[in-house]
C-alpha cells in the first residue's frame, strides 16, 4: 500500500511539474492562432547604409564576381534578327496540321 502511495504522489508531482513548464516567461505573449499569409510577428528593423554596403560586398565575394557583368557594343546590336516566317511554318510542321 506504501509503495502505491508513493507512485501516486511521485505522479502528482510529475504531472504538476509538466504543467507548470508550460507557464514559462518567455512562452507567455507566444502566438497560438495562425493564419497564412498573415504575418503577426515583430516588424523587421531597416539596415544602415553601412551594413547594406558589407552585405553587398559579401555577396559579390561569394558569387565570384569581381567586376559588373556585360561589355560588349552599346550602341549595335548583336543579335540574329528573326525570321518569322520561318519559325512559323516550323511551328506548325510540329503541331502535325
Amino acid at each position: 500500500m506504501k509503495v502505491r502511495k508513493i507512485f501516486t504522489v511521485a505522479g502528482a508531482v510529475c504531472l504538476a511539474a509538466v504543467a507548470l513548464a508550460g507557464c514559462r516567461t518567455e512562452e507567455q505573449d507566444r502566438l497560438t492562432r495562425y493564419e497564412p499569409g498573415v504575418y503577426k510577428g515583430k516588424p523587421d528593423q531597416g539596415l544602415s547604409e553601412d551594413q547594406r554596403r558589407d552585405l553587398m560586398r559579401r555577396a559579390l565575394m561569394q558569387s565570384g564576381v569581381t567586376k559588373p557583368a556585360g561589355g560588349g557594343s552599346p550602341t549595335r546590336d548583336v543579335r540574329k534578327p528573326v525570321d518569322s516566317g520561318a519559325l512559323n511554318e516550323r511551328t506548325r510542321n510540329q503541331k502535325g496540321s
